[in-house]
């Protein structure tokens, strides 16, 4: 049997198994219990058949760079083995973030490649990088745009909680992702997997992989497609532009051995993907206006019904390229290993903007297209559109994403090219004394352009400077280049004081050199475009840039250094052969950087214009953490019950928390600190084996958060930590029979759970709006919901066809919610409706 890349190793052969979460809400798994028993239900490239009675396999990971086995690794790990990965049907980050108790995520709601992982109440945070390391095949991927994305080949998932930078690299601070694939070797595989359902949705995945030279030379080749149109209509435009998602993937691996102790393993992926953008509603918290606008002027989220009347279609494009080298030399003593990789992700976004709330487009001095505002509504009303409430355009008073032109558009530009490497060497062997040592760089380009322009009607130029009395001209721009160079270096050892008493220790030193150059061209006013009269500017100039206000010959660059030391200390303890108790504490880090120039002139504006005490900066701070755990894990009644138990204490100072601002003076997203969240949780797992066929277990976790001190925002002090849920839980139920000498029966039933989330500092405060009257916001919190999902149907060596139902019971929930205060509401997001399809793979 393969090892799948070393990860996995048998030690009895697997007949029919069953798994089965069964979650207890407020206590979490720090690893999926169900997954902690490899299972024989088909895969990728070995499919269920029947087998001999079922007997204990270990699971191995490599959560501390090292492979050991689960049970004995002495660190909170969820591990997602090959079968459960295919049984389950993983595809997407969210559909194993979902197998993670403990552990959420919102993805994909702003742009594709958007994401933020939630590791016990630490954040990733938008345009300030991820606070996980994301590590496939053994190569760091630095940018957080390739998380999100499709997934193919997967021998193993493991998910790491607490600290991570000391053993697994930079803005580990909660944690890490280790993904493995499949490596090739001398076995011949070839398979294609198409799946249809609903909605349009078609995917494929297909794979061919074995030697090129027996023994010495070994090649795969993958590709996998995805189509879909989506769950939302835009109402206006009658099509389905909301969510729609059309993608594909191109990768290829070599790997060479020439000899016993060298292994090189080259890898590179194209990948492209057109989805919908800024998937939002506006939710208005305006209790002073009800009595003119009626109640949806103050309303909960929870209870918004959504409408899409976007009179601009809005999309995403990515494409991304990437190319890697790795190598491997066994010196006998040690082991040295090495890796260079590069990744370009090219991303931009069209959608229309919000400036329609504040009459920032009622009256153009555009030539070309003058008062076209009050044209375009007064055509979609004659079409019979009804605008969302409270909306009303009689009255004047017109939301973001509207079928006018009245809220004007925004383009985005986020492109990112790294270049990192990194070299190791640790010792081999059993030893008393196991150590390792090395260094690594990292060069990171990032240009950042966000556009504000008039929408004519006519369509959008893609490009971040229209001029005036140009097709889409331009209002409002901020644009930059981010310069990032990363040095570190770390080292690490473990000592066993007695055969059964371990100490590790383990530390990494990073420096953090971050430069930004402002691109807009310097000038001065009779440069500064002016698409605007009336409204809240009173025909006034508006620079390109608030910061020009300041600085006319141009914003000047800026440049700065982050450092940190990251301690790591371990100490665990076997007082019998079947249980581990340990302890640790870490220090975690994540580098501060810079706001797109201009922030702190326009934040300032909008708190002068509304007395909002907010303070947000061209600069935010690092993140630093110290966390503490302890934790039990093991096994009991001949292995057939599993258990992994831990508690632990987070301190986090500098917690970094992207805000979004929407007002008269235009629209930005930034980065703030939260100066210190305290962070506490329990979380427990249980397996218990009840037959070879079933087996039953559960994870669940409680988390507990609080800001302690807030320096942007005062008032929020005694708040929870943003976008982390109160719990999380999962459920998990697989069944594998089977039926006759060449087929079984597969079925698989997952439930997830997601406790109350709150997405802002700000809570239960009224705010002072840009409308003269606060903004409420108890109502922002988003309900806990669940989600179940099916997979039911026949496997056997050749051929495998799965039926799957999606969220089943068509659970309306909330995928995000991002209160914007001082514009008098929040931008939601809901996630998928239920859907339907049919699966089927050929093994060649």
């Amino acid at each position: 049997m393969r090892t799948d890349g070393g990860v996995v190793k048998q030690v009895g052969k697997v007949g029919r198994r069953v798994g089965l979460s069964l979650t207890v809400a407020g206590f979490v798994a720090p690893w999926t219990p169900w997954q902690a028993v490899a299972q024989s239900a088909p895969s990728q490239s070995a499919p269920a058949q029947s087998a001999p009675t079922a007997k204990t396999e270990e699971v191995m990971v490599t959560g501390q760079r090292k492979v050991e086995r689960l049970q004995k690794a002495p660190v909170s790990v969820t591990v997602l083995s090959k079968s459960v990965l295919a049984n389950a049907g993983v595809k997407r980050a969210a559909d194993f973030v979902a197998l993670t108790p403990g552990v959420s995520l919102v993805a994909g709601t702003a742009e594709v490649g958007d994401s933020q992982l939630n590791i016990r109440g630490i954040n990733s945070t938008r345009d300030a990088g991820g606070s996980f390391a994301y590590v496939v095949d053994g190569i760091q991927i630095s940018n957080p745009a390739d998380f999100n994305r499709e997934y193919s080949n997967l021998a193993q998932i493991e998910v790491l909680k607490g600290p991570q930078g000391a053993i697994y690299g930079r803005n580990a601070e909660a944690g890490a992702v280790v993904v493995t694939t499949t490596m090739p070797d001398n076995t011949r595989e070839v398979y294609s997997r198409t799946g249809v359902g609903q909605f349009s949705t078609v995917y494929t995945q297909d794979a061919v992989s074995g030697a090129l030279v027996h023994d010495t030379l070994f090649g795969r080749l993958g590709f996998d497609y995805r189509t879909t149109n989506g769950f939302d209509a835009n109402a206006f435009l009658h099509d389905k532009s909301v969510d729609f998602n059309r993608a594909y993937n191109l990768d290829g691996r070599l790997v060479w051995k020439p000899t016993d102790d060298w292994l090189v393993d080259v890898k590179g992926r194209y990948g492209m993907v057109a989805a919908g953008a800024i998937d939002y509603n506006a939710v208005f918290e305006l209790p002073a206006f009800v009595s003119t606008f009626g109640p949806a002027v103050n309303e909960n989220v929870n209870a918004h019904q959504f409408d899409y009347v976007n009179n601009i279609r809005p999309v995403n494009y990515q494409n991304t390229y990437e190319l890697s080298v790795r190598a491997e030399h066994d010196m006998g003593f040690a082991k040295l290993t090495g890796y260079i990789a590069y990744d370009d992700i090219e991303n931009n976004l069209i959608s229309d903007g919000t400036l329609a709330t504040f009459g920032f487009y009622n009256n153009t001095n555009n030539l070309l297209h003058k008062n076209t505002c009050q044209s375009s509504q007064a055509a979609a009303l004659a079409s019979g559109l009804t605008y969302p409430a409270p909306q009303s355009p009689q009255f004047n008073f017109l939301g973001p994403y509207t079928a006018s032109t009245c809220d004007g558009y925004q383009y985005q530009v986020r492109n990112e090219d790294d270049v990192s490497a990194e070299i190791r060497l640790a010792s081999t062997g059993k030893r008393d004394l196991r150590w390792s040592t090395g260094a690594y760089y990292l060069h990171v380009d990032r240009h950042v352009g966000v556009s504000v322009g008039d929408d004519n009607g006519l369509g959008i130029q893609r490009s971040l400077y229209n001029p005036i009395n140009s097709i889409s001209a331009t209002a409002q721009l901020y644009d930059d280049q981010f310069t990032t160079n990363v040095f570190a270096g770390f080292a690490s050892a473990d000592y066993d004081i007695l055969p059964n008493l371990t100490a590790s220790a383990a530390i990494r030193y990073d420096v953090e050199v971050r430069d930004d150059k402002n691109l807009i061209p310097a000038g001065n006013l009779q440069d500064y475009i002016n698409v605007v009269s009336g409204g809240p500017a009173n025909g006034a100039f508006f620079p390109l840039n608030p910061g020009l206000i300041a600085n006319p010959k141009g914003i000047p660059s800026q440049s700065v250094t982050f450092q940190q030391p990251e301690p790591k200390a371990t100490l665990s303890w076997t007082p019998v052969p079947n249980a581990t108790l340990y302890a640790t504490f870490g220090i975690g880090f994540k580098s501060g950087g810079f706001n797109s120039a201009g922030t702190q002139a326009t934040v300032s504006n909008i708190a002068a214009e509304t007395g909002s005490d907010v303070k947000v900066g061209d600069r935010y701070g690092k993140e630093t953490s110290k966390a503490f755990e302890i934790g039990l894990k093991g096994t009991l009644l001949d292995k057939r019950l599993s258990y992994q138990l831990a508690g632990y204490y987070t301190q986090v100072n500098g917690m970094q928390f992207s805000e979004f601002f929407s007002s008269g003076q235009g629209l930005l997203r930034v980065v703030s600190n939260i100066d210190r969240v305290d962070l506490q949780g329990a979380e427990l797992g249980l397996q218990y084996r009840l037959a070879d066929w079933l087996s039953v277990g559960g994870g669940g976790g409680l988390t507990g958060s609080e800001i302690v001190k807030n320096l942007s925002r005062p008032d929020t002090v005694g708040n929870k930590s943003p976008y982390t849920p109160a719990y999380s839980a999962d459920i998990g139920i697989t069944v594998h029979q089977p039926v006759s000498q060449h087929w079984a029966v597969l079925a698989r039933l997952d439930t997830n759970f997601v406790g109350p989330t709150w997405f802002h500092t700000v809570q239960r405060q009224s705010v002072p709006t840009i409308f003269g009257a606060p903004g409420y916001y108890a109502g922002a919190e988003r309900q806990a919901y669940s989600l179940t999902n099916l997979r039911v149907g026949l496997t056997s060596k050749k051929l495998e066809l799965i039926g799957f139902v999606q969220n089943m019971f068509d659970r309306r929930y909330l995928a995000e919610v991002i209160p914007a205060p001082e514009f008098g509401g929040s931008f939601a997001s809901r996630g998928p409706g239920r859907l339907i399809g049919g699966e089927a793979t050929v093994h060649f």
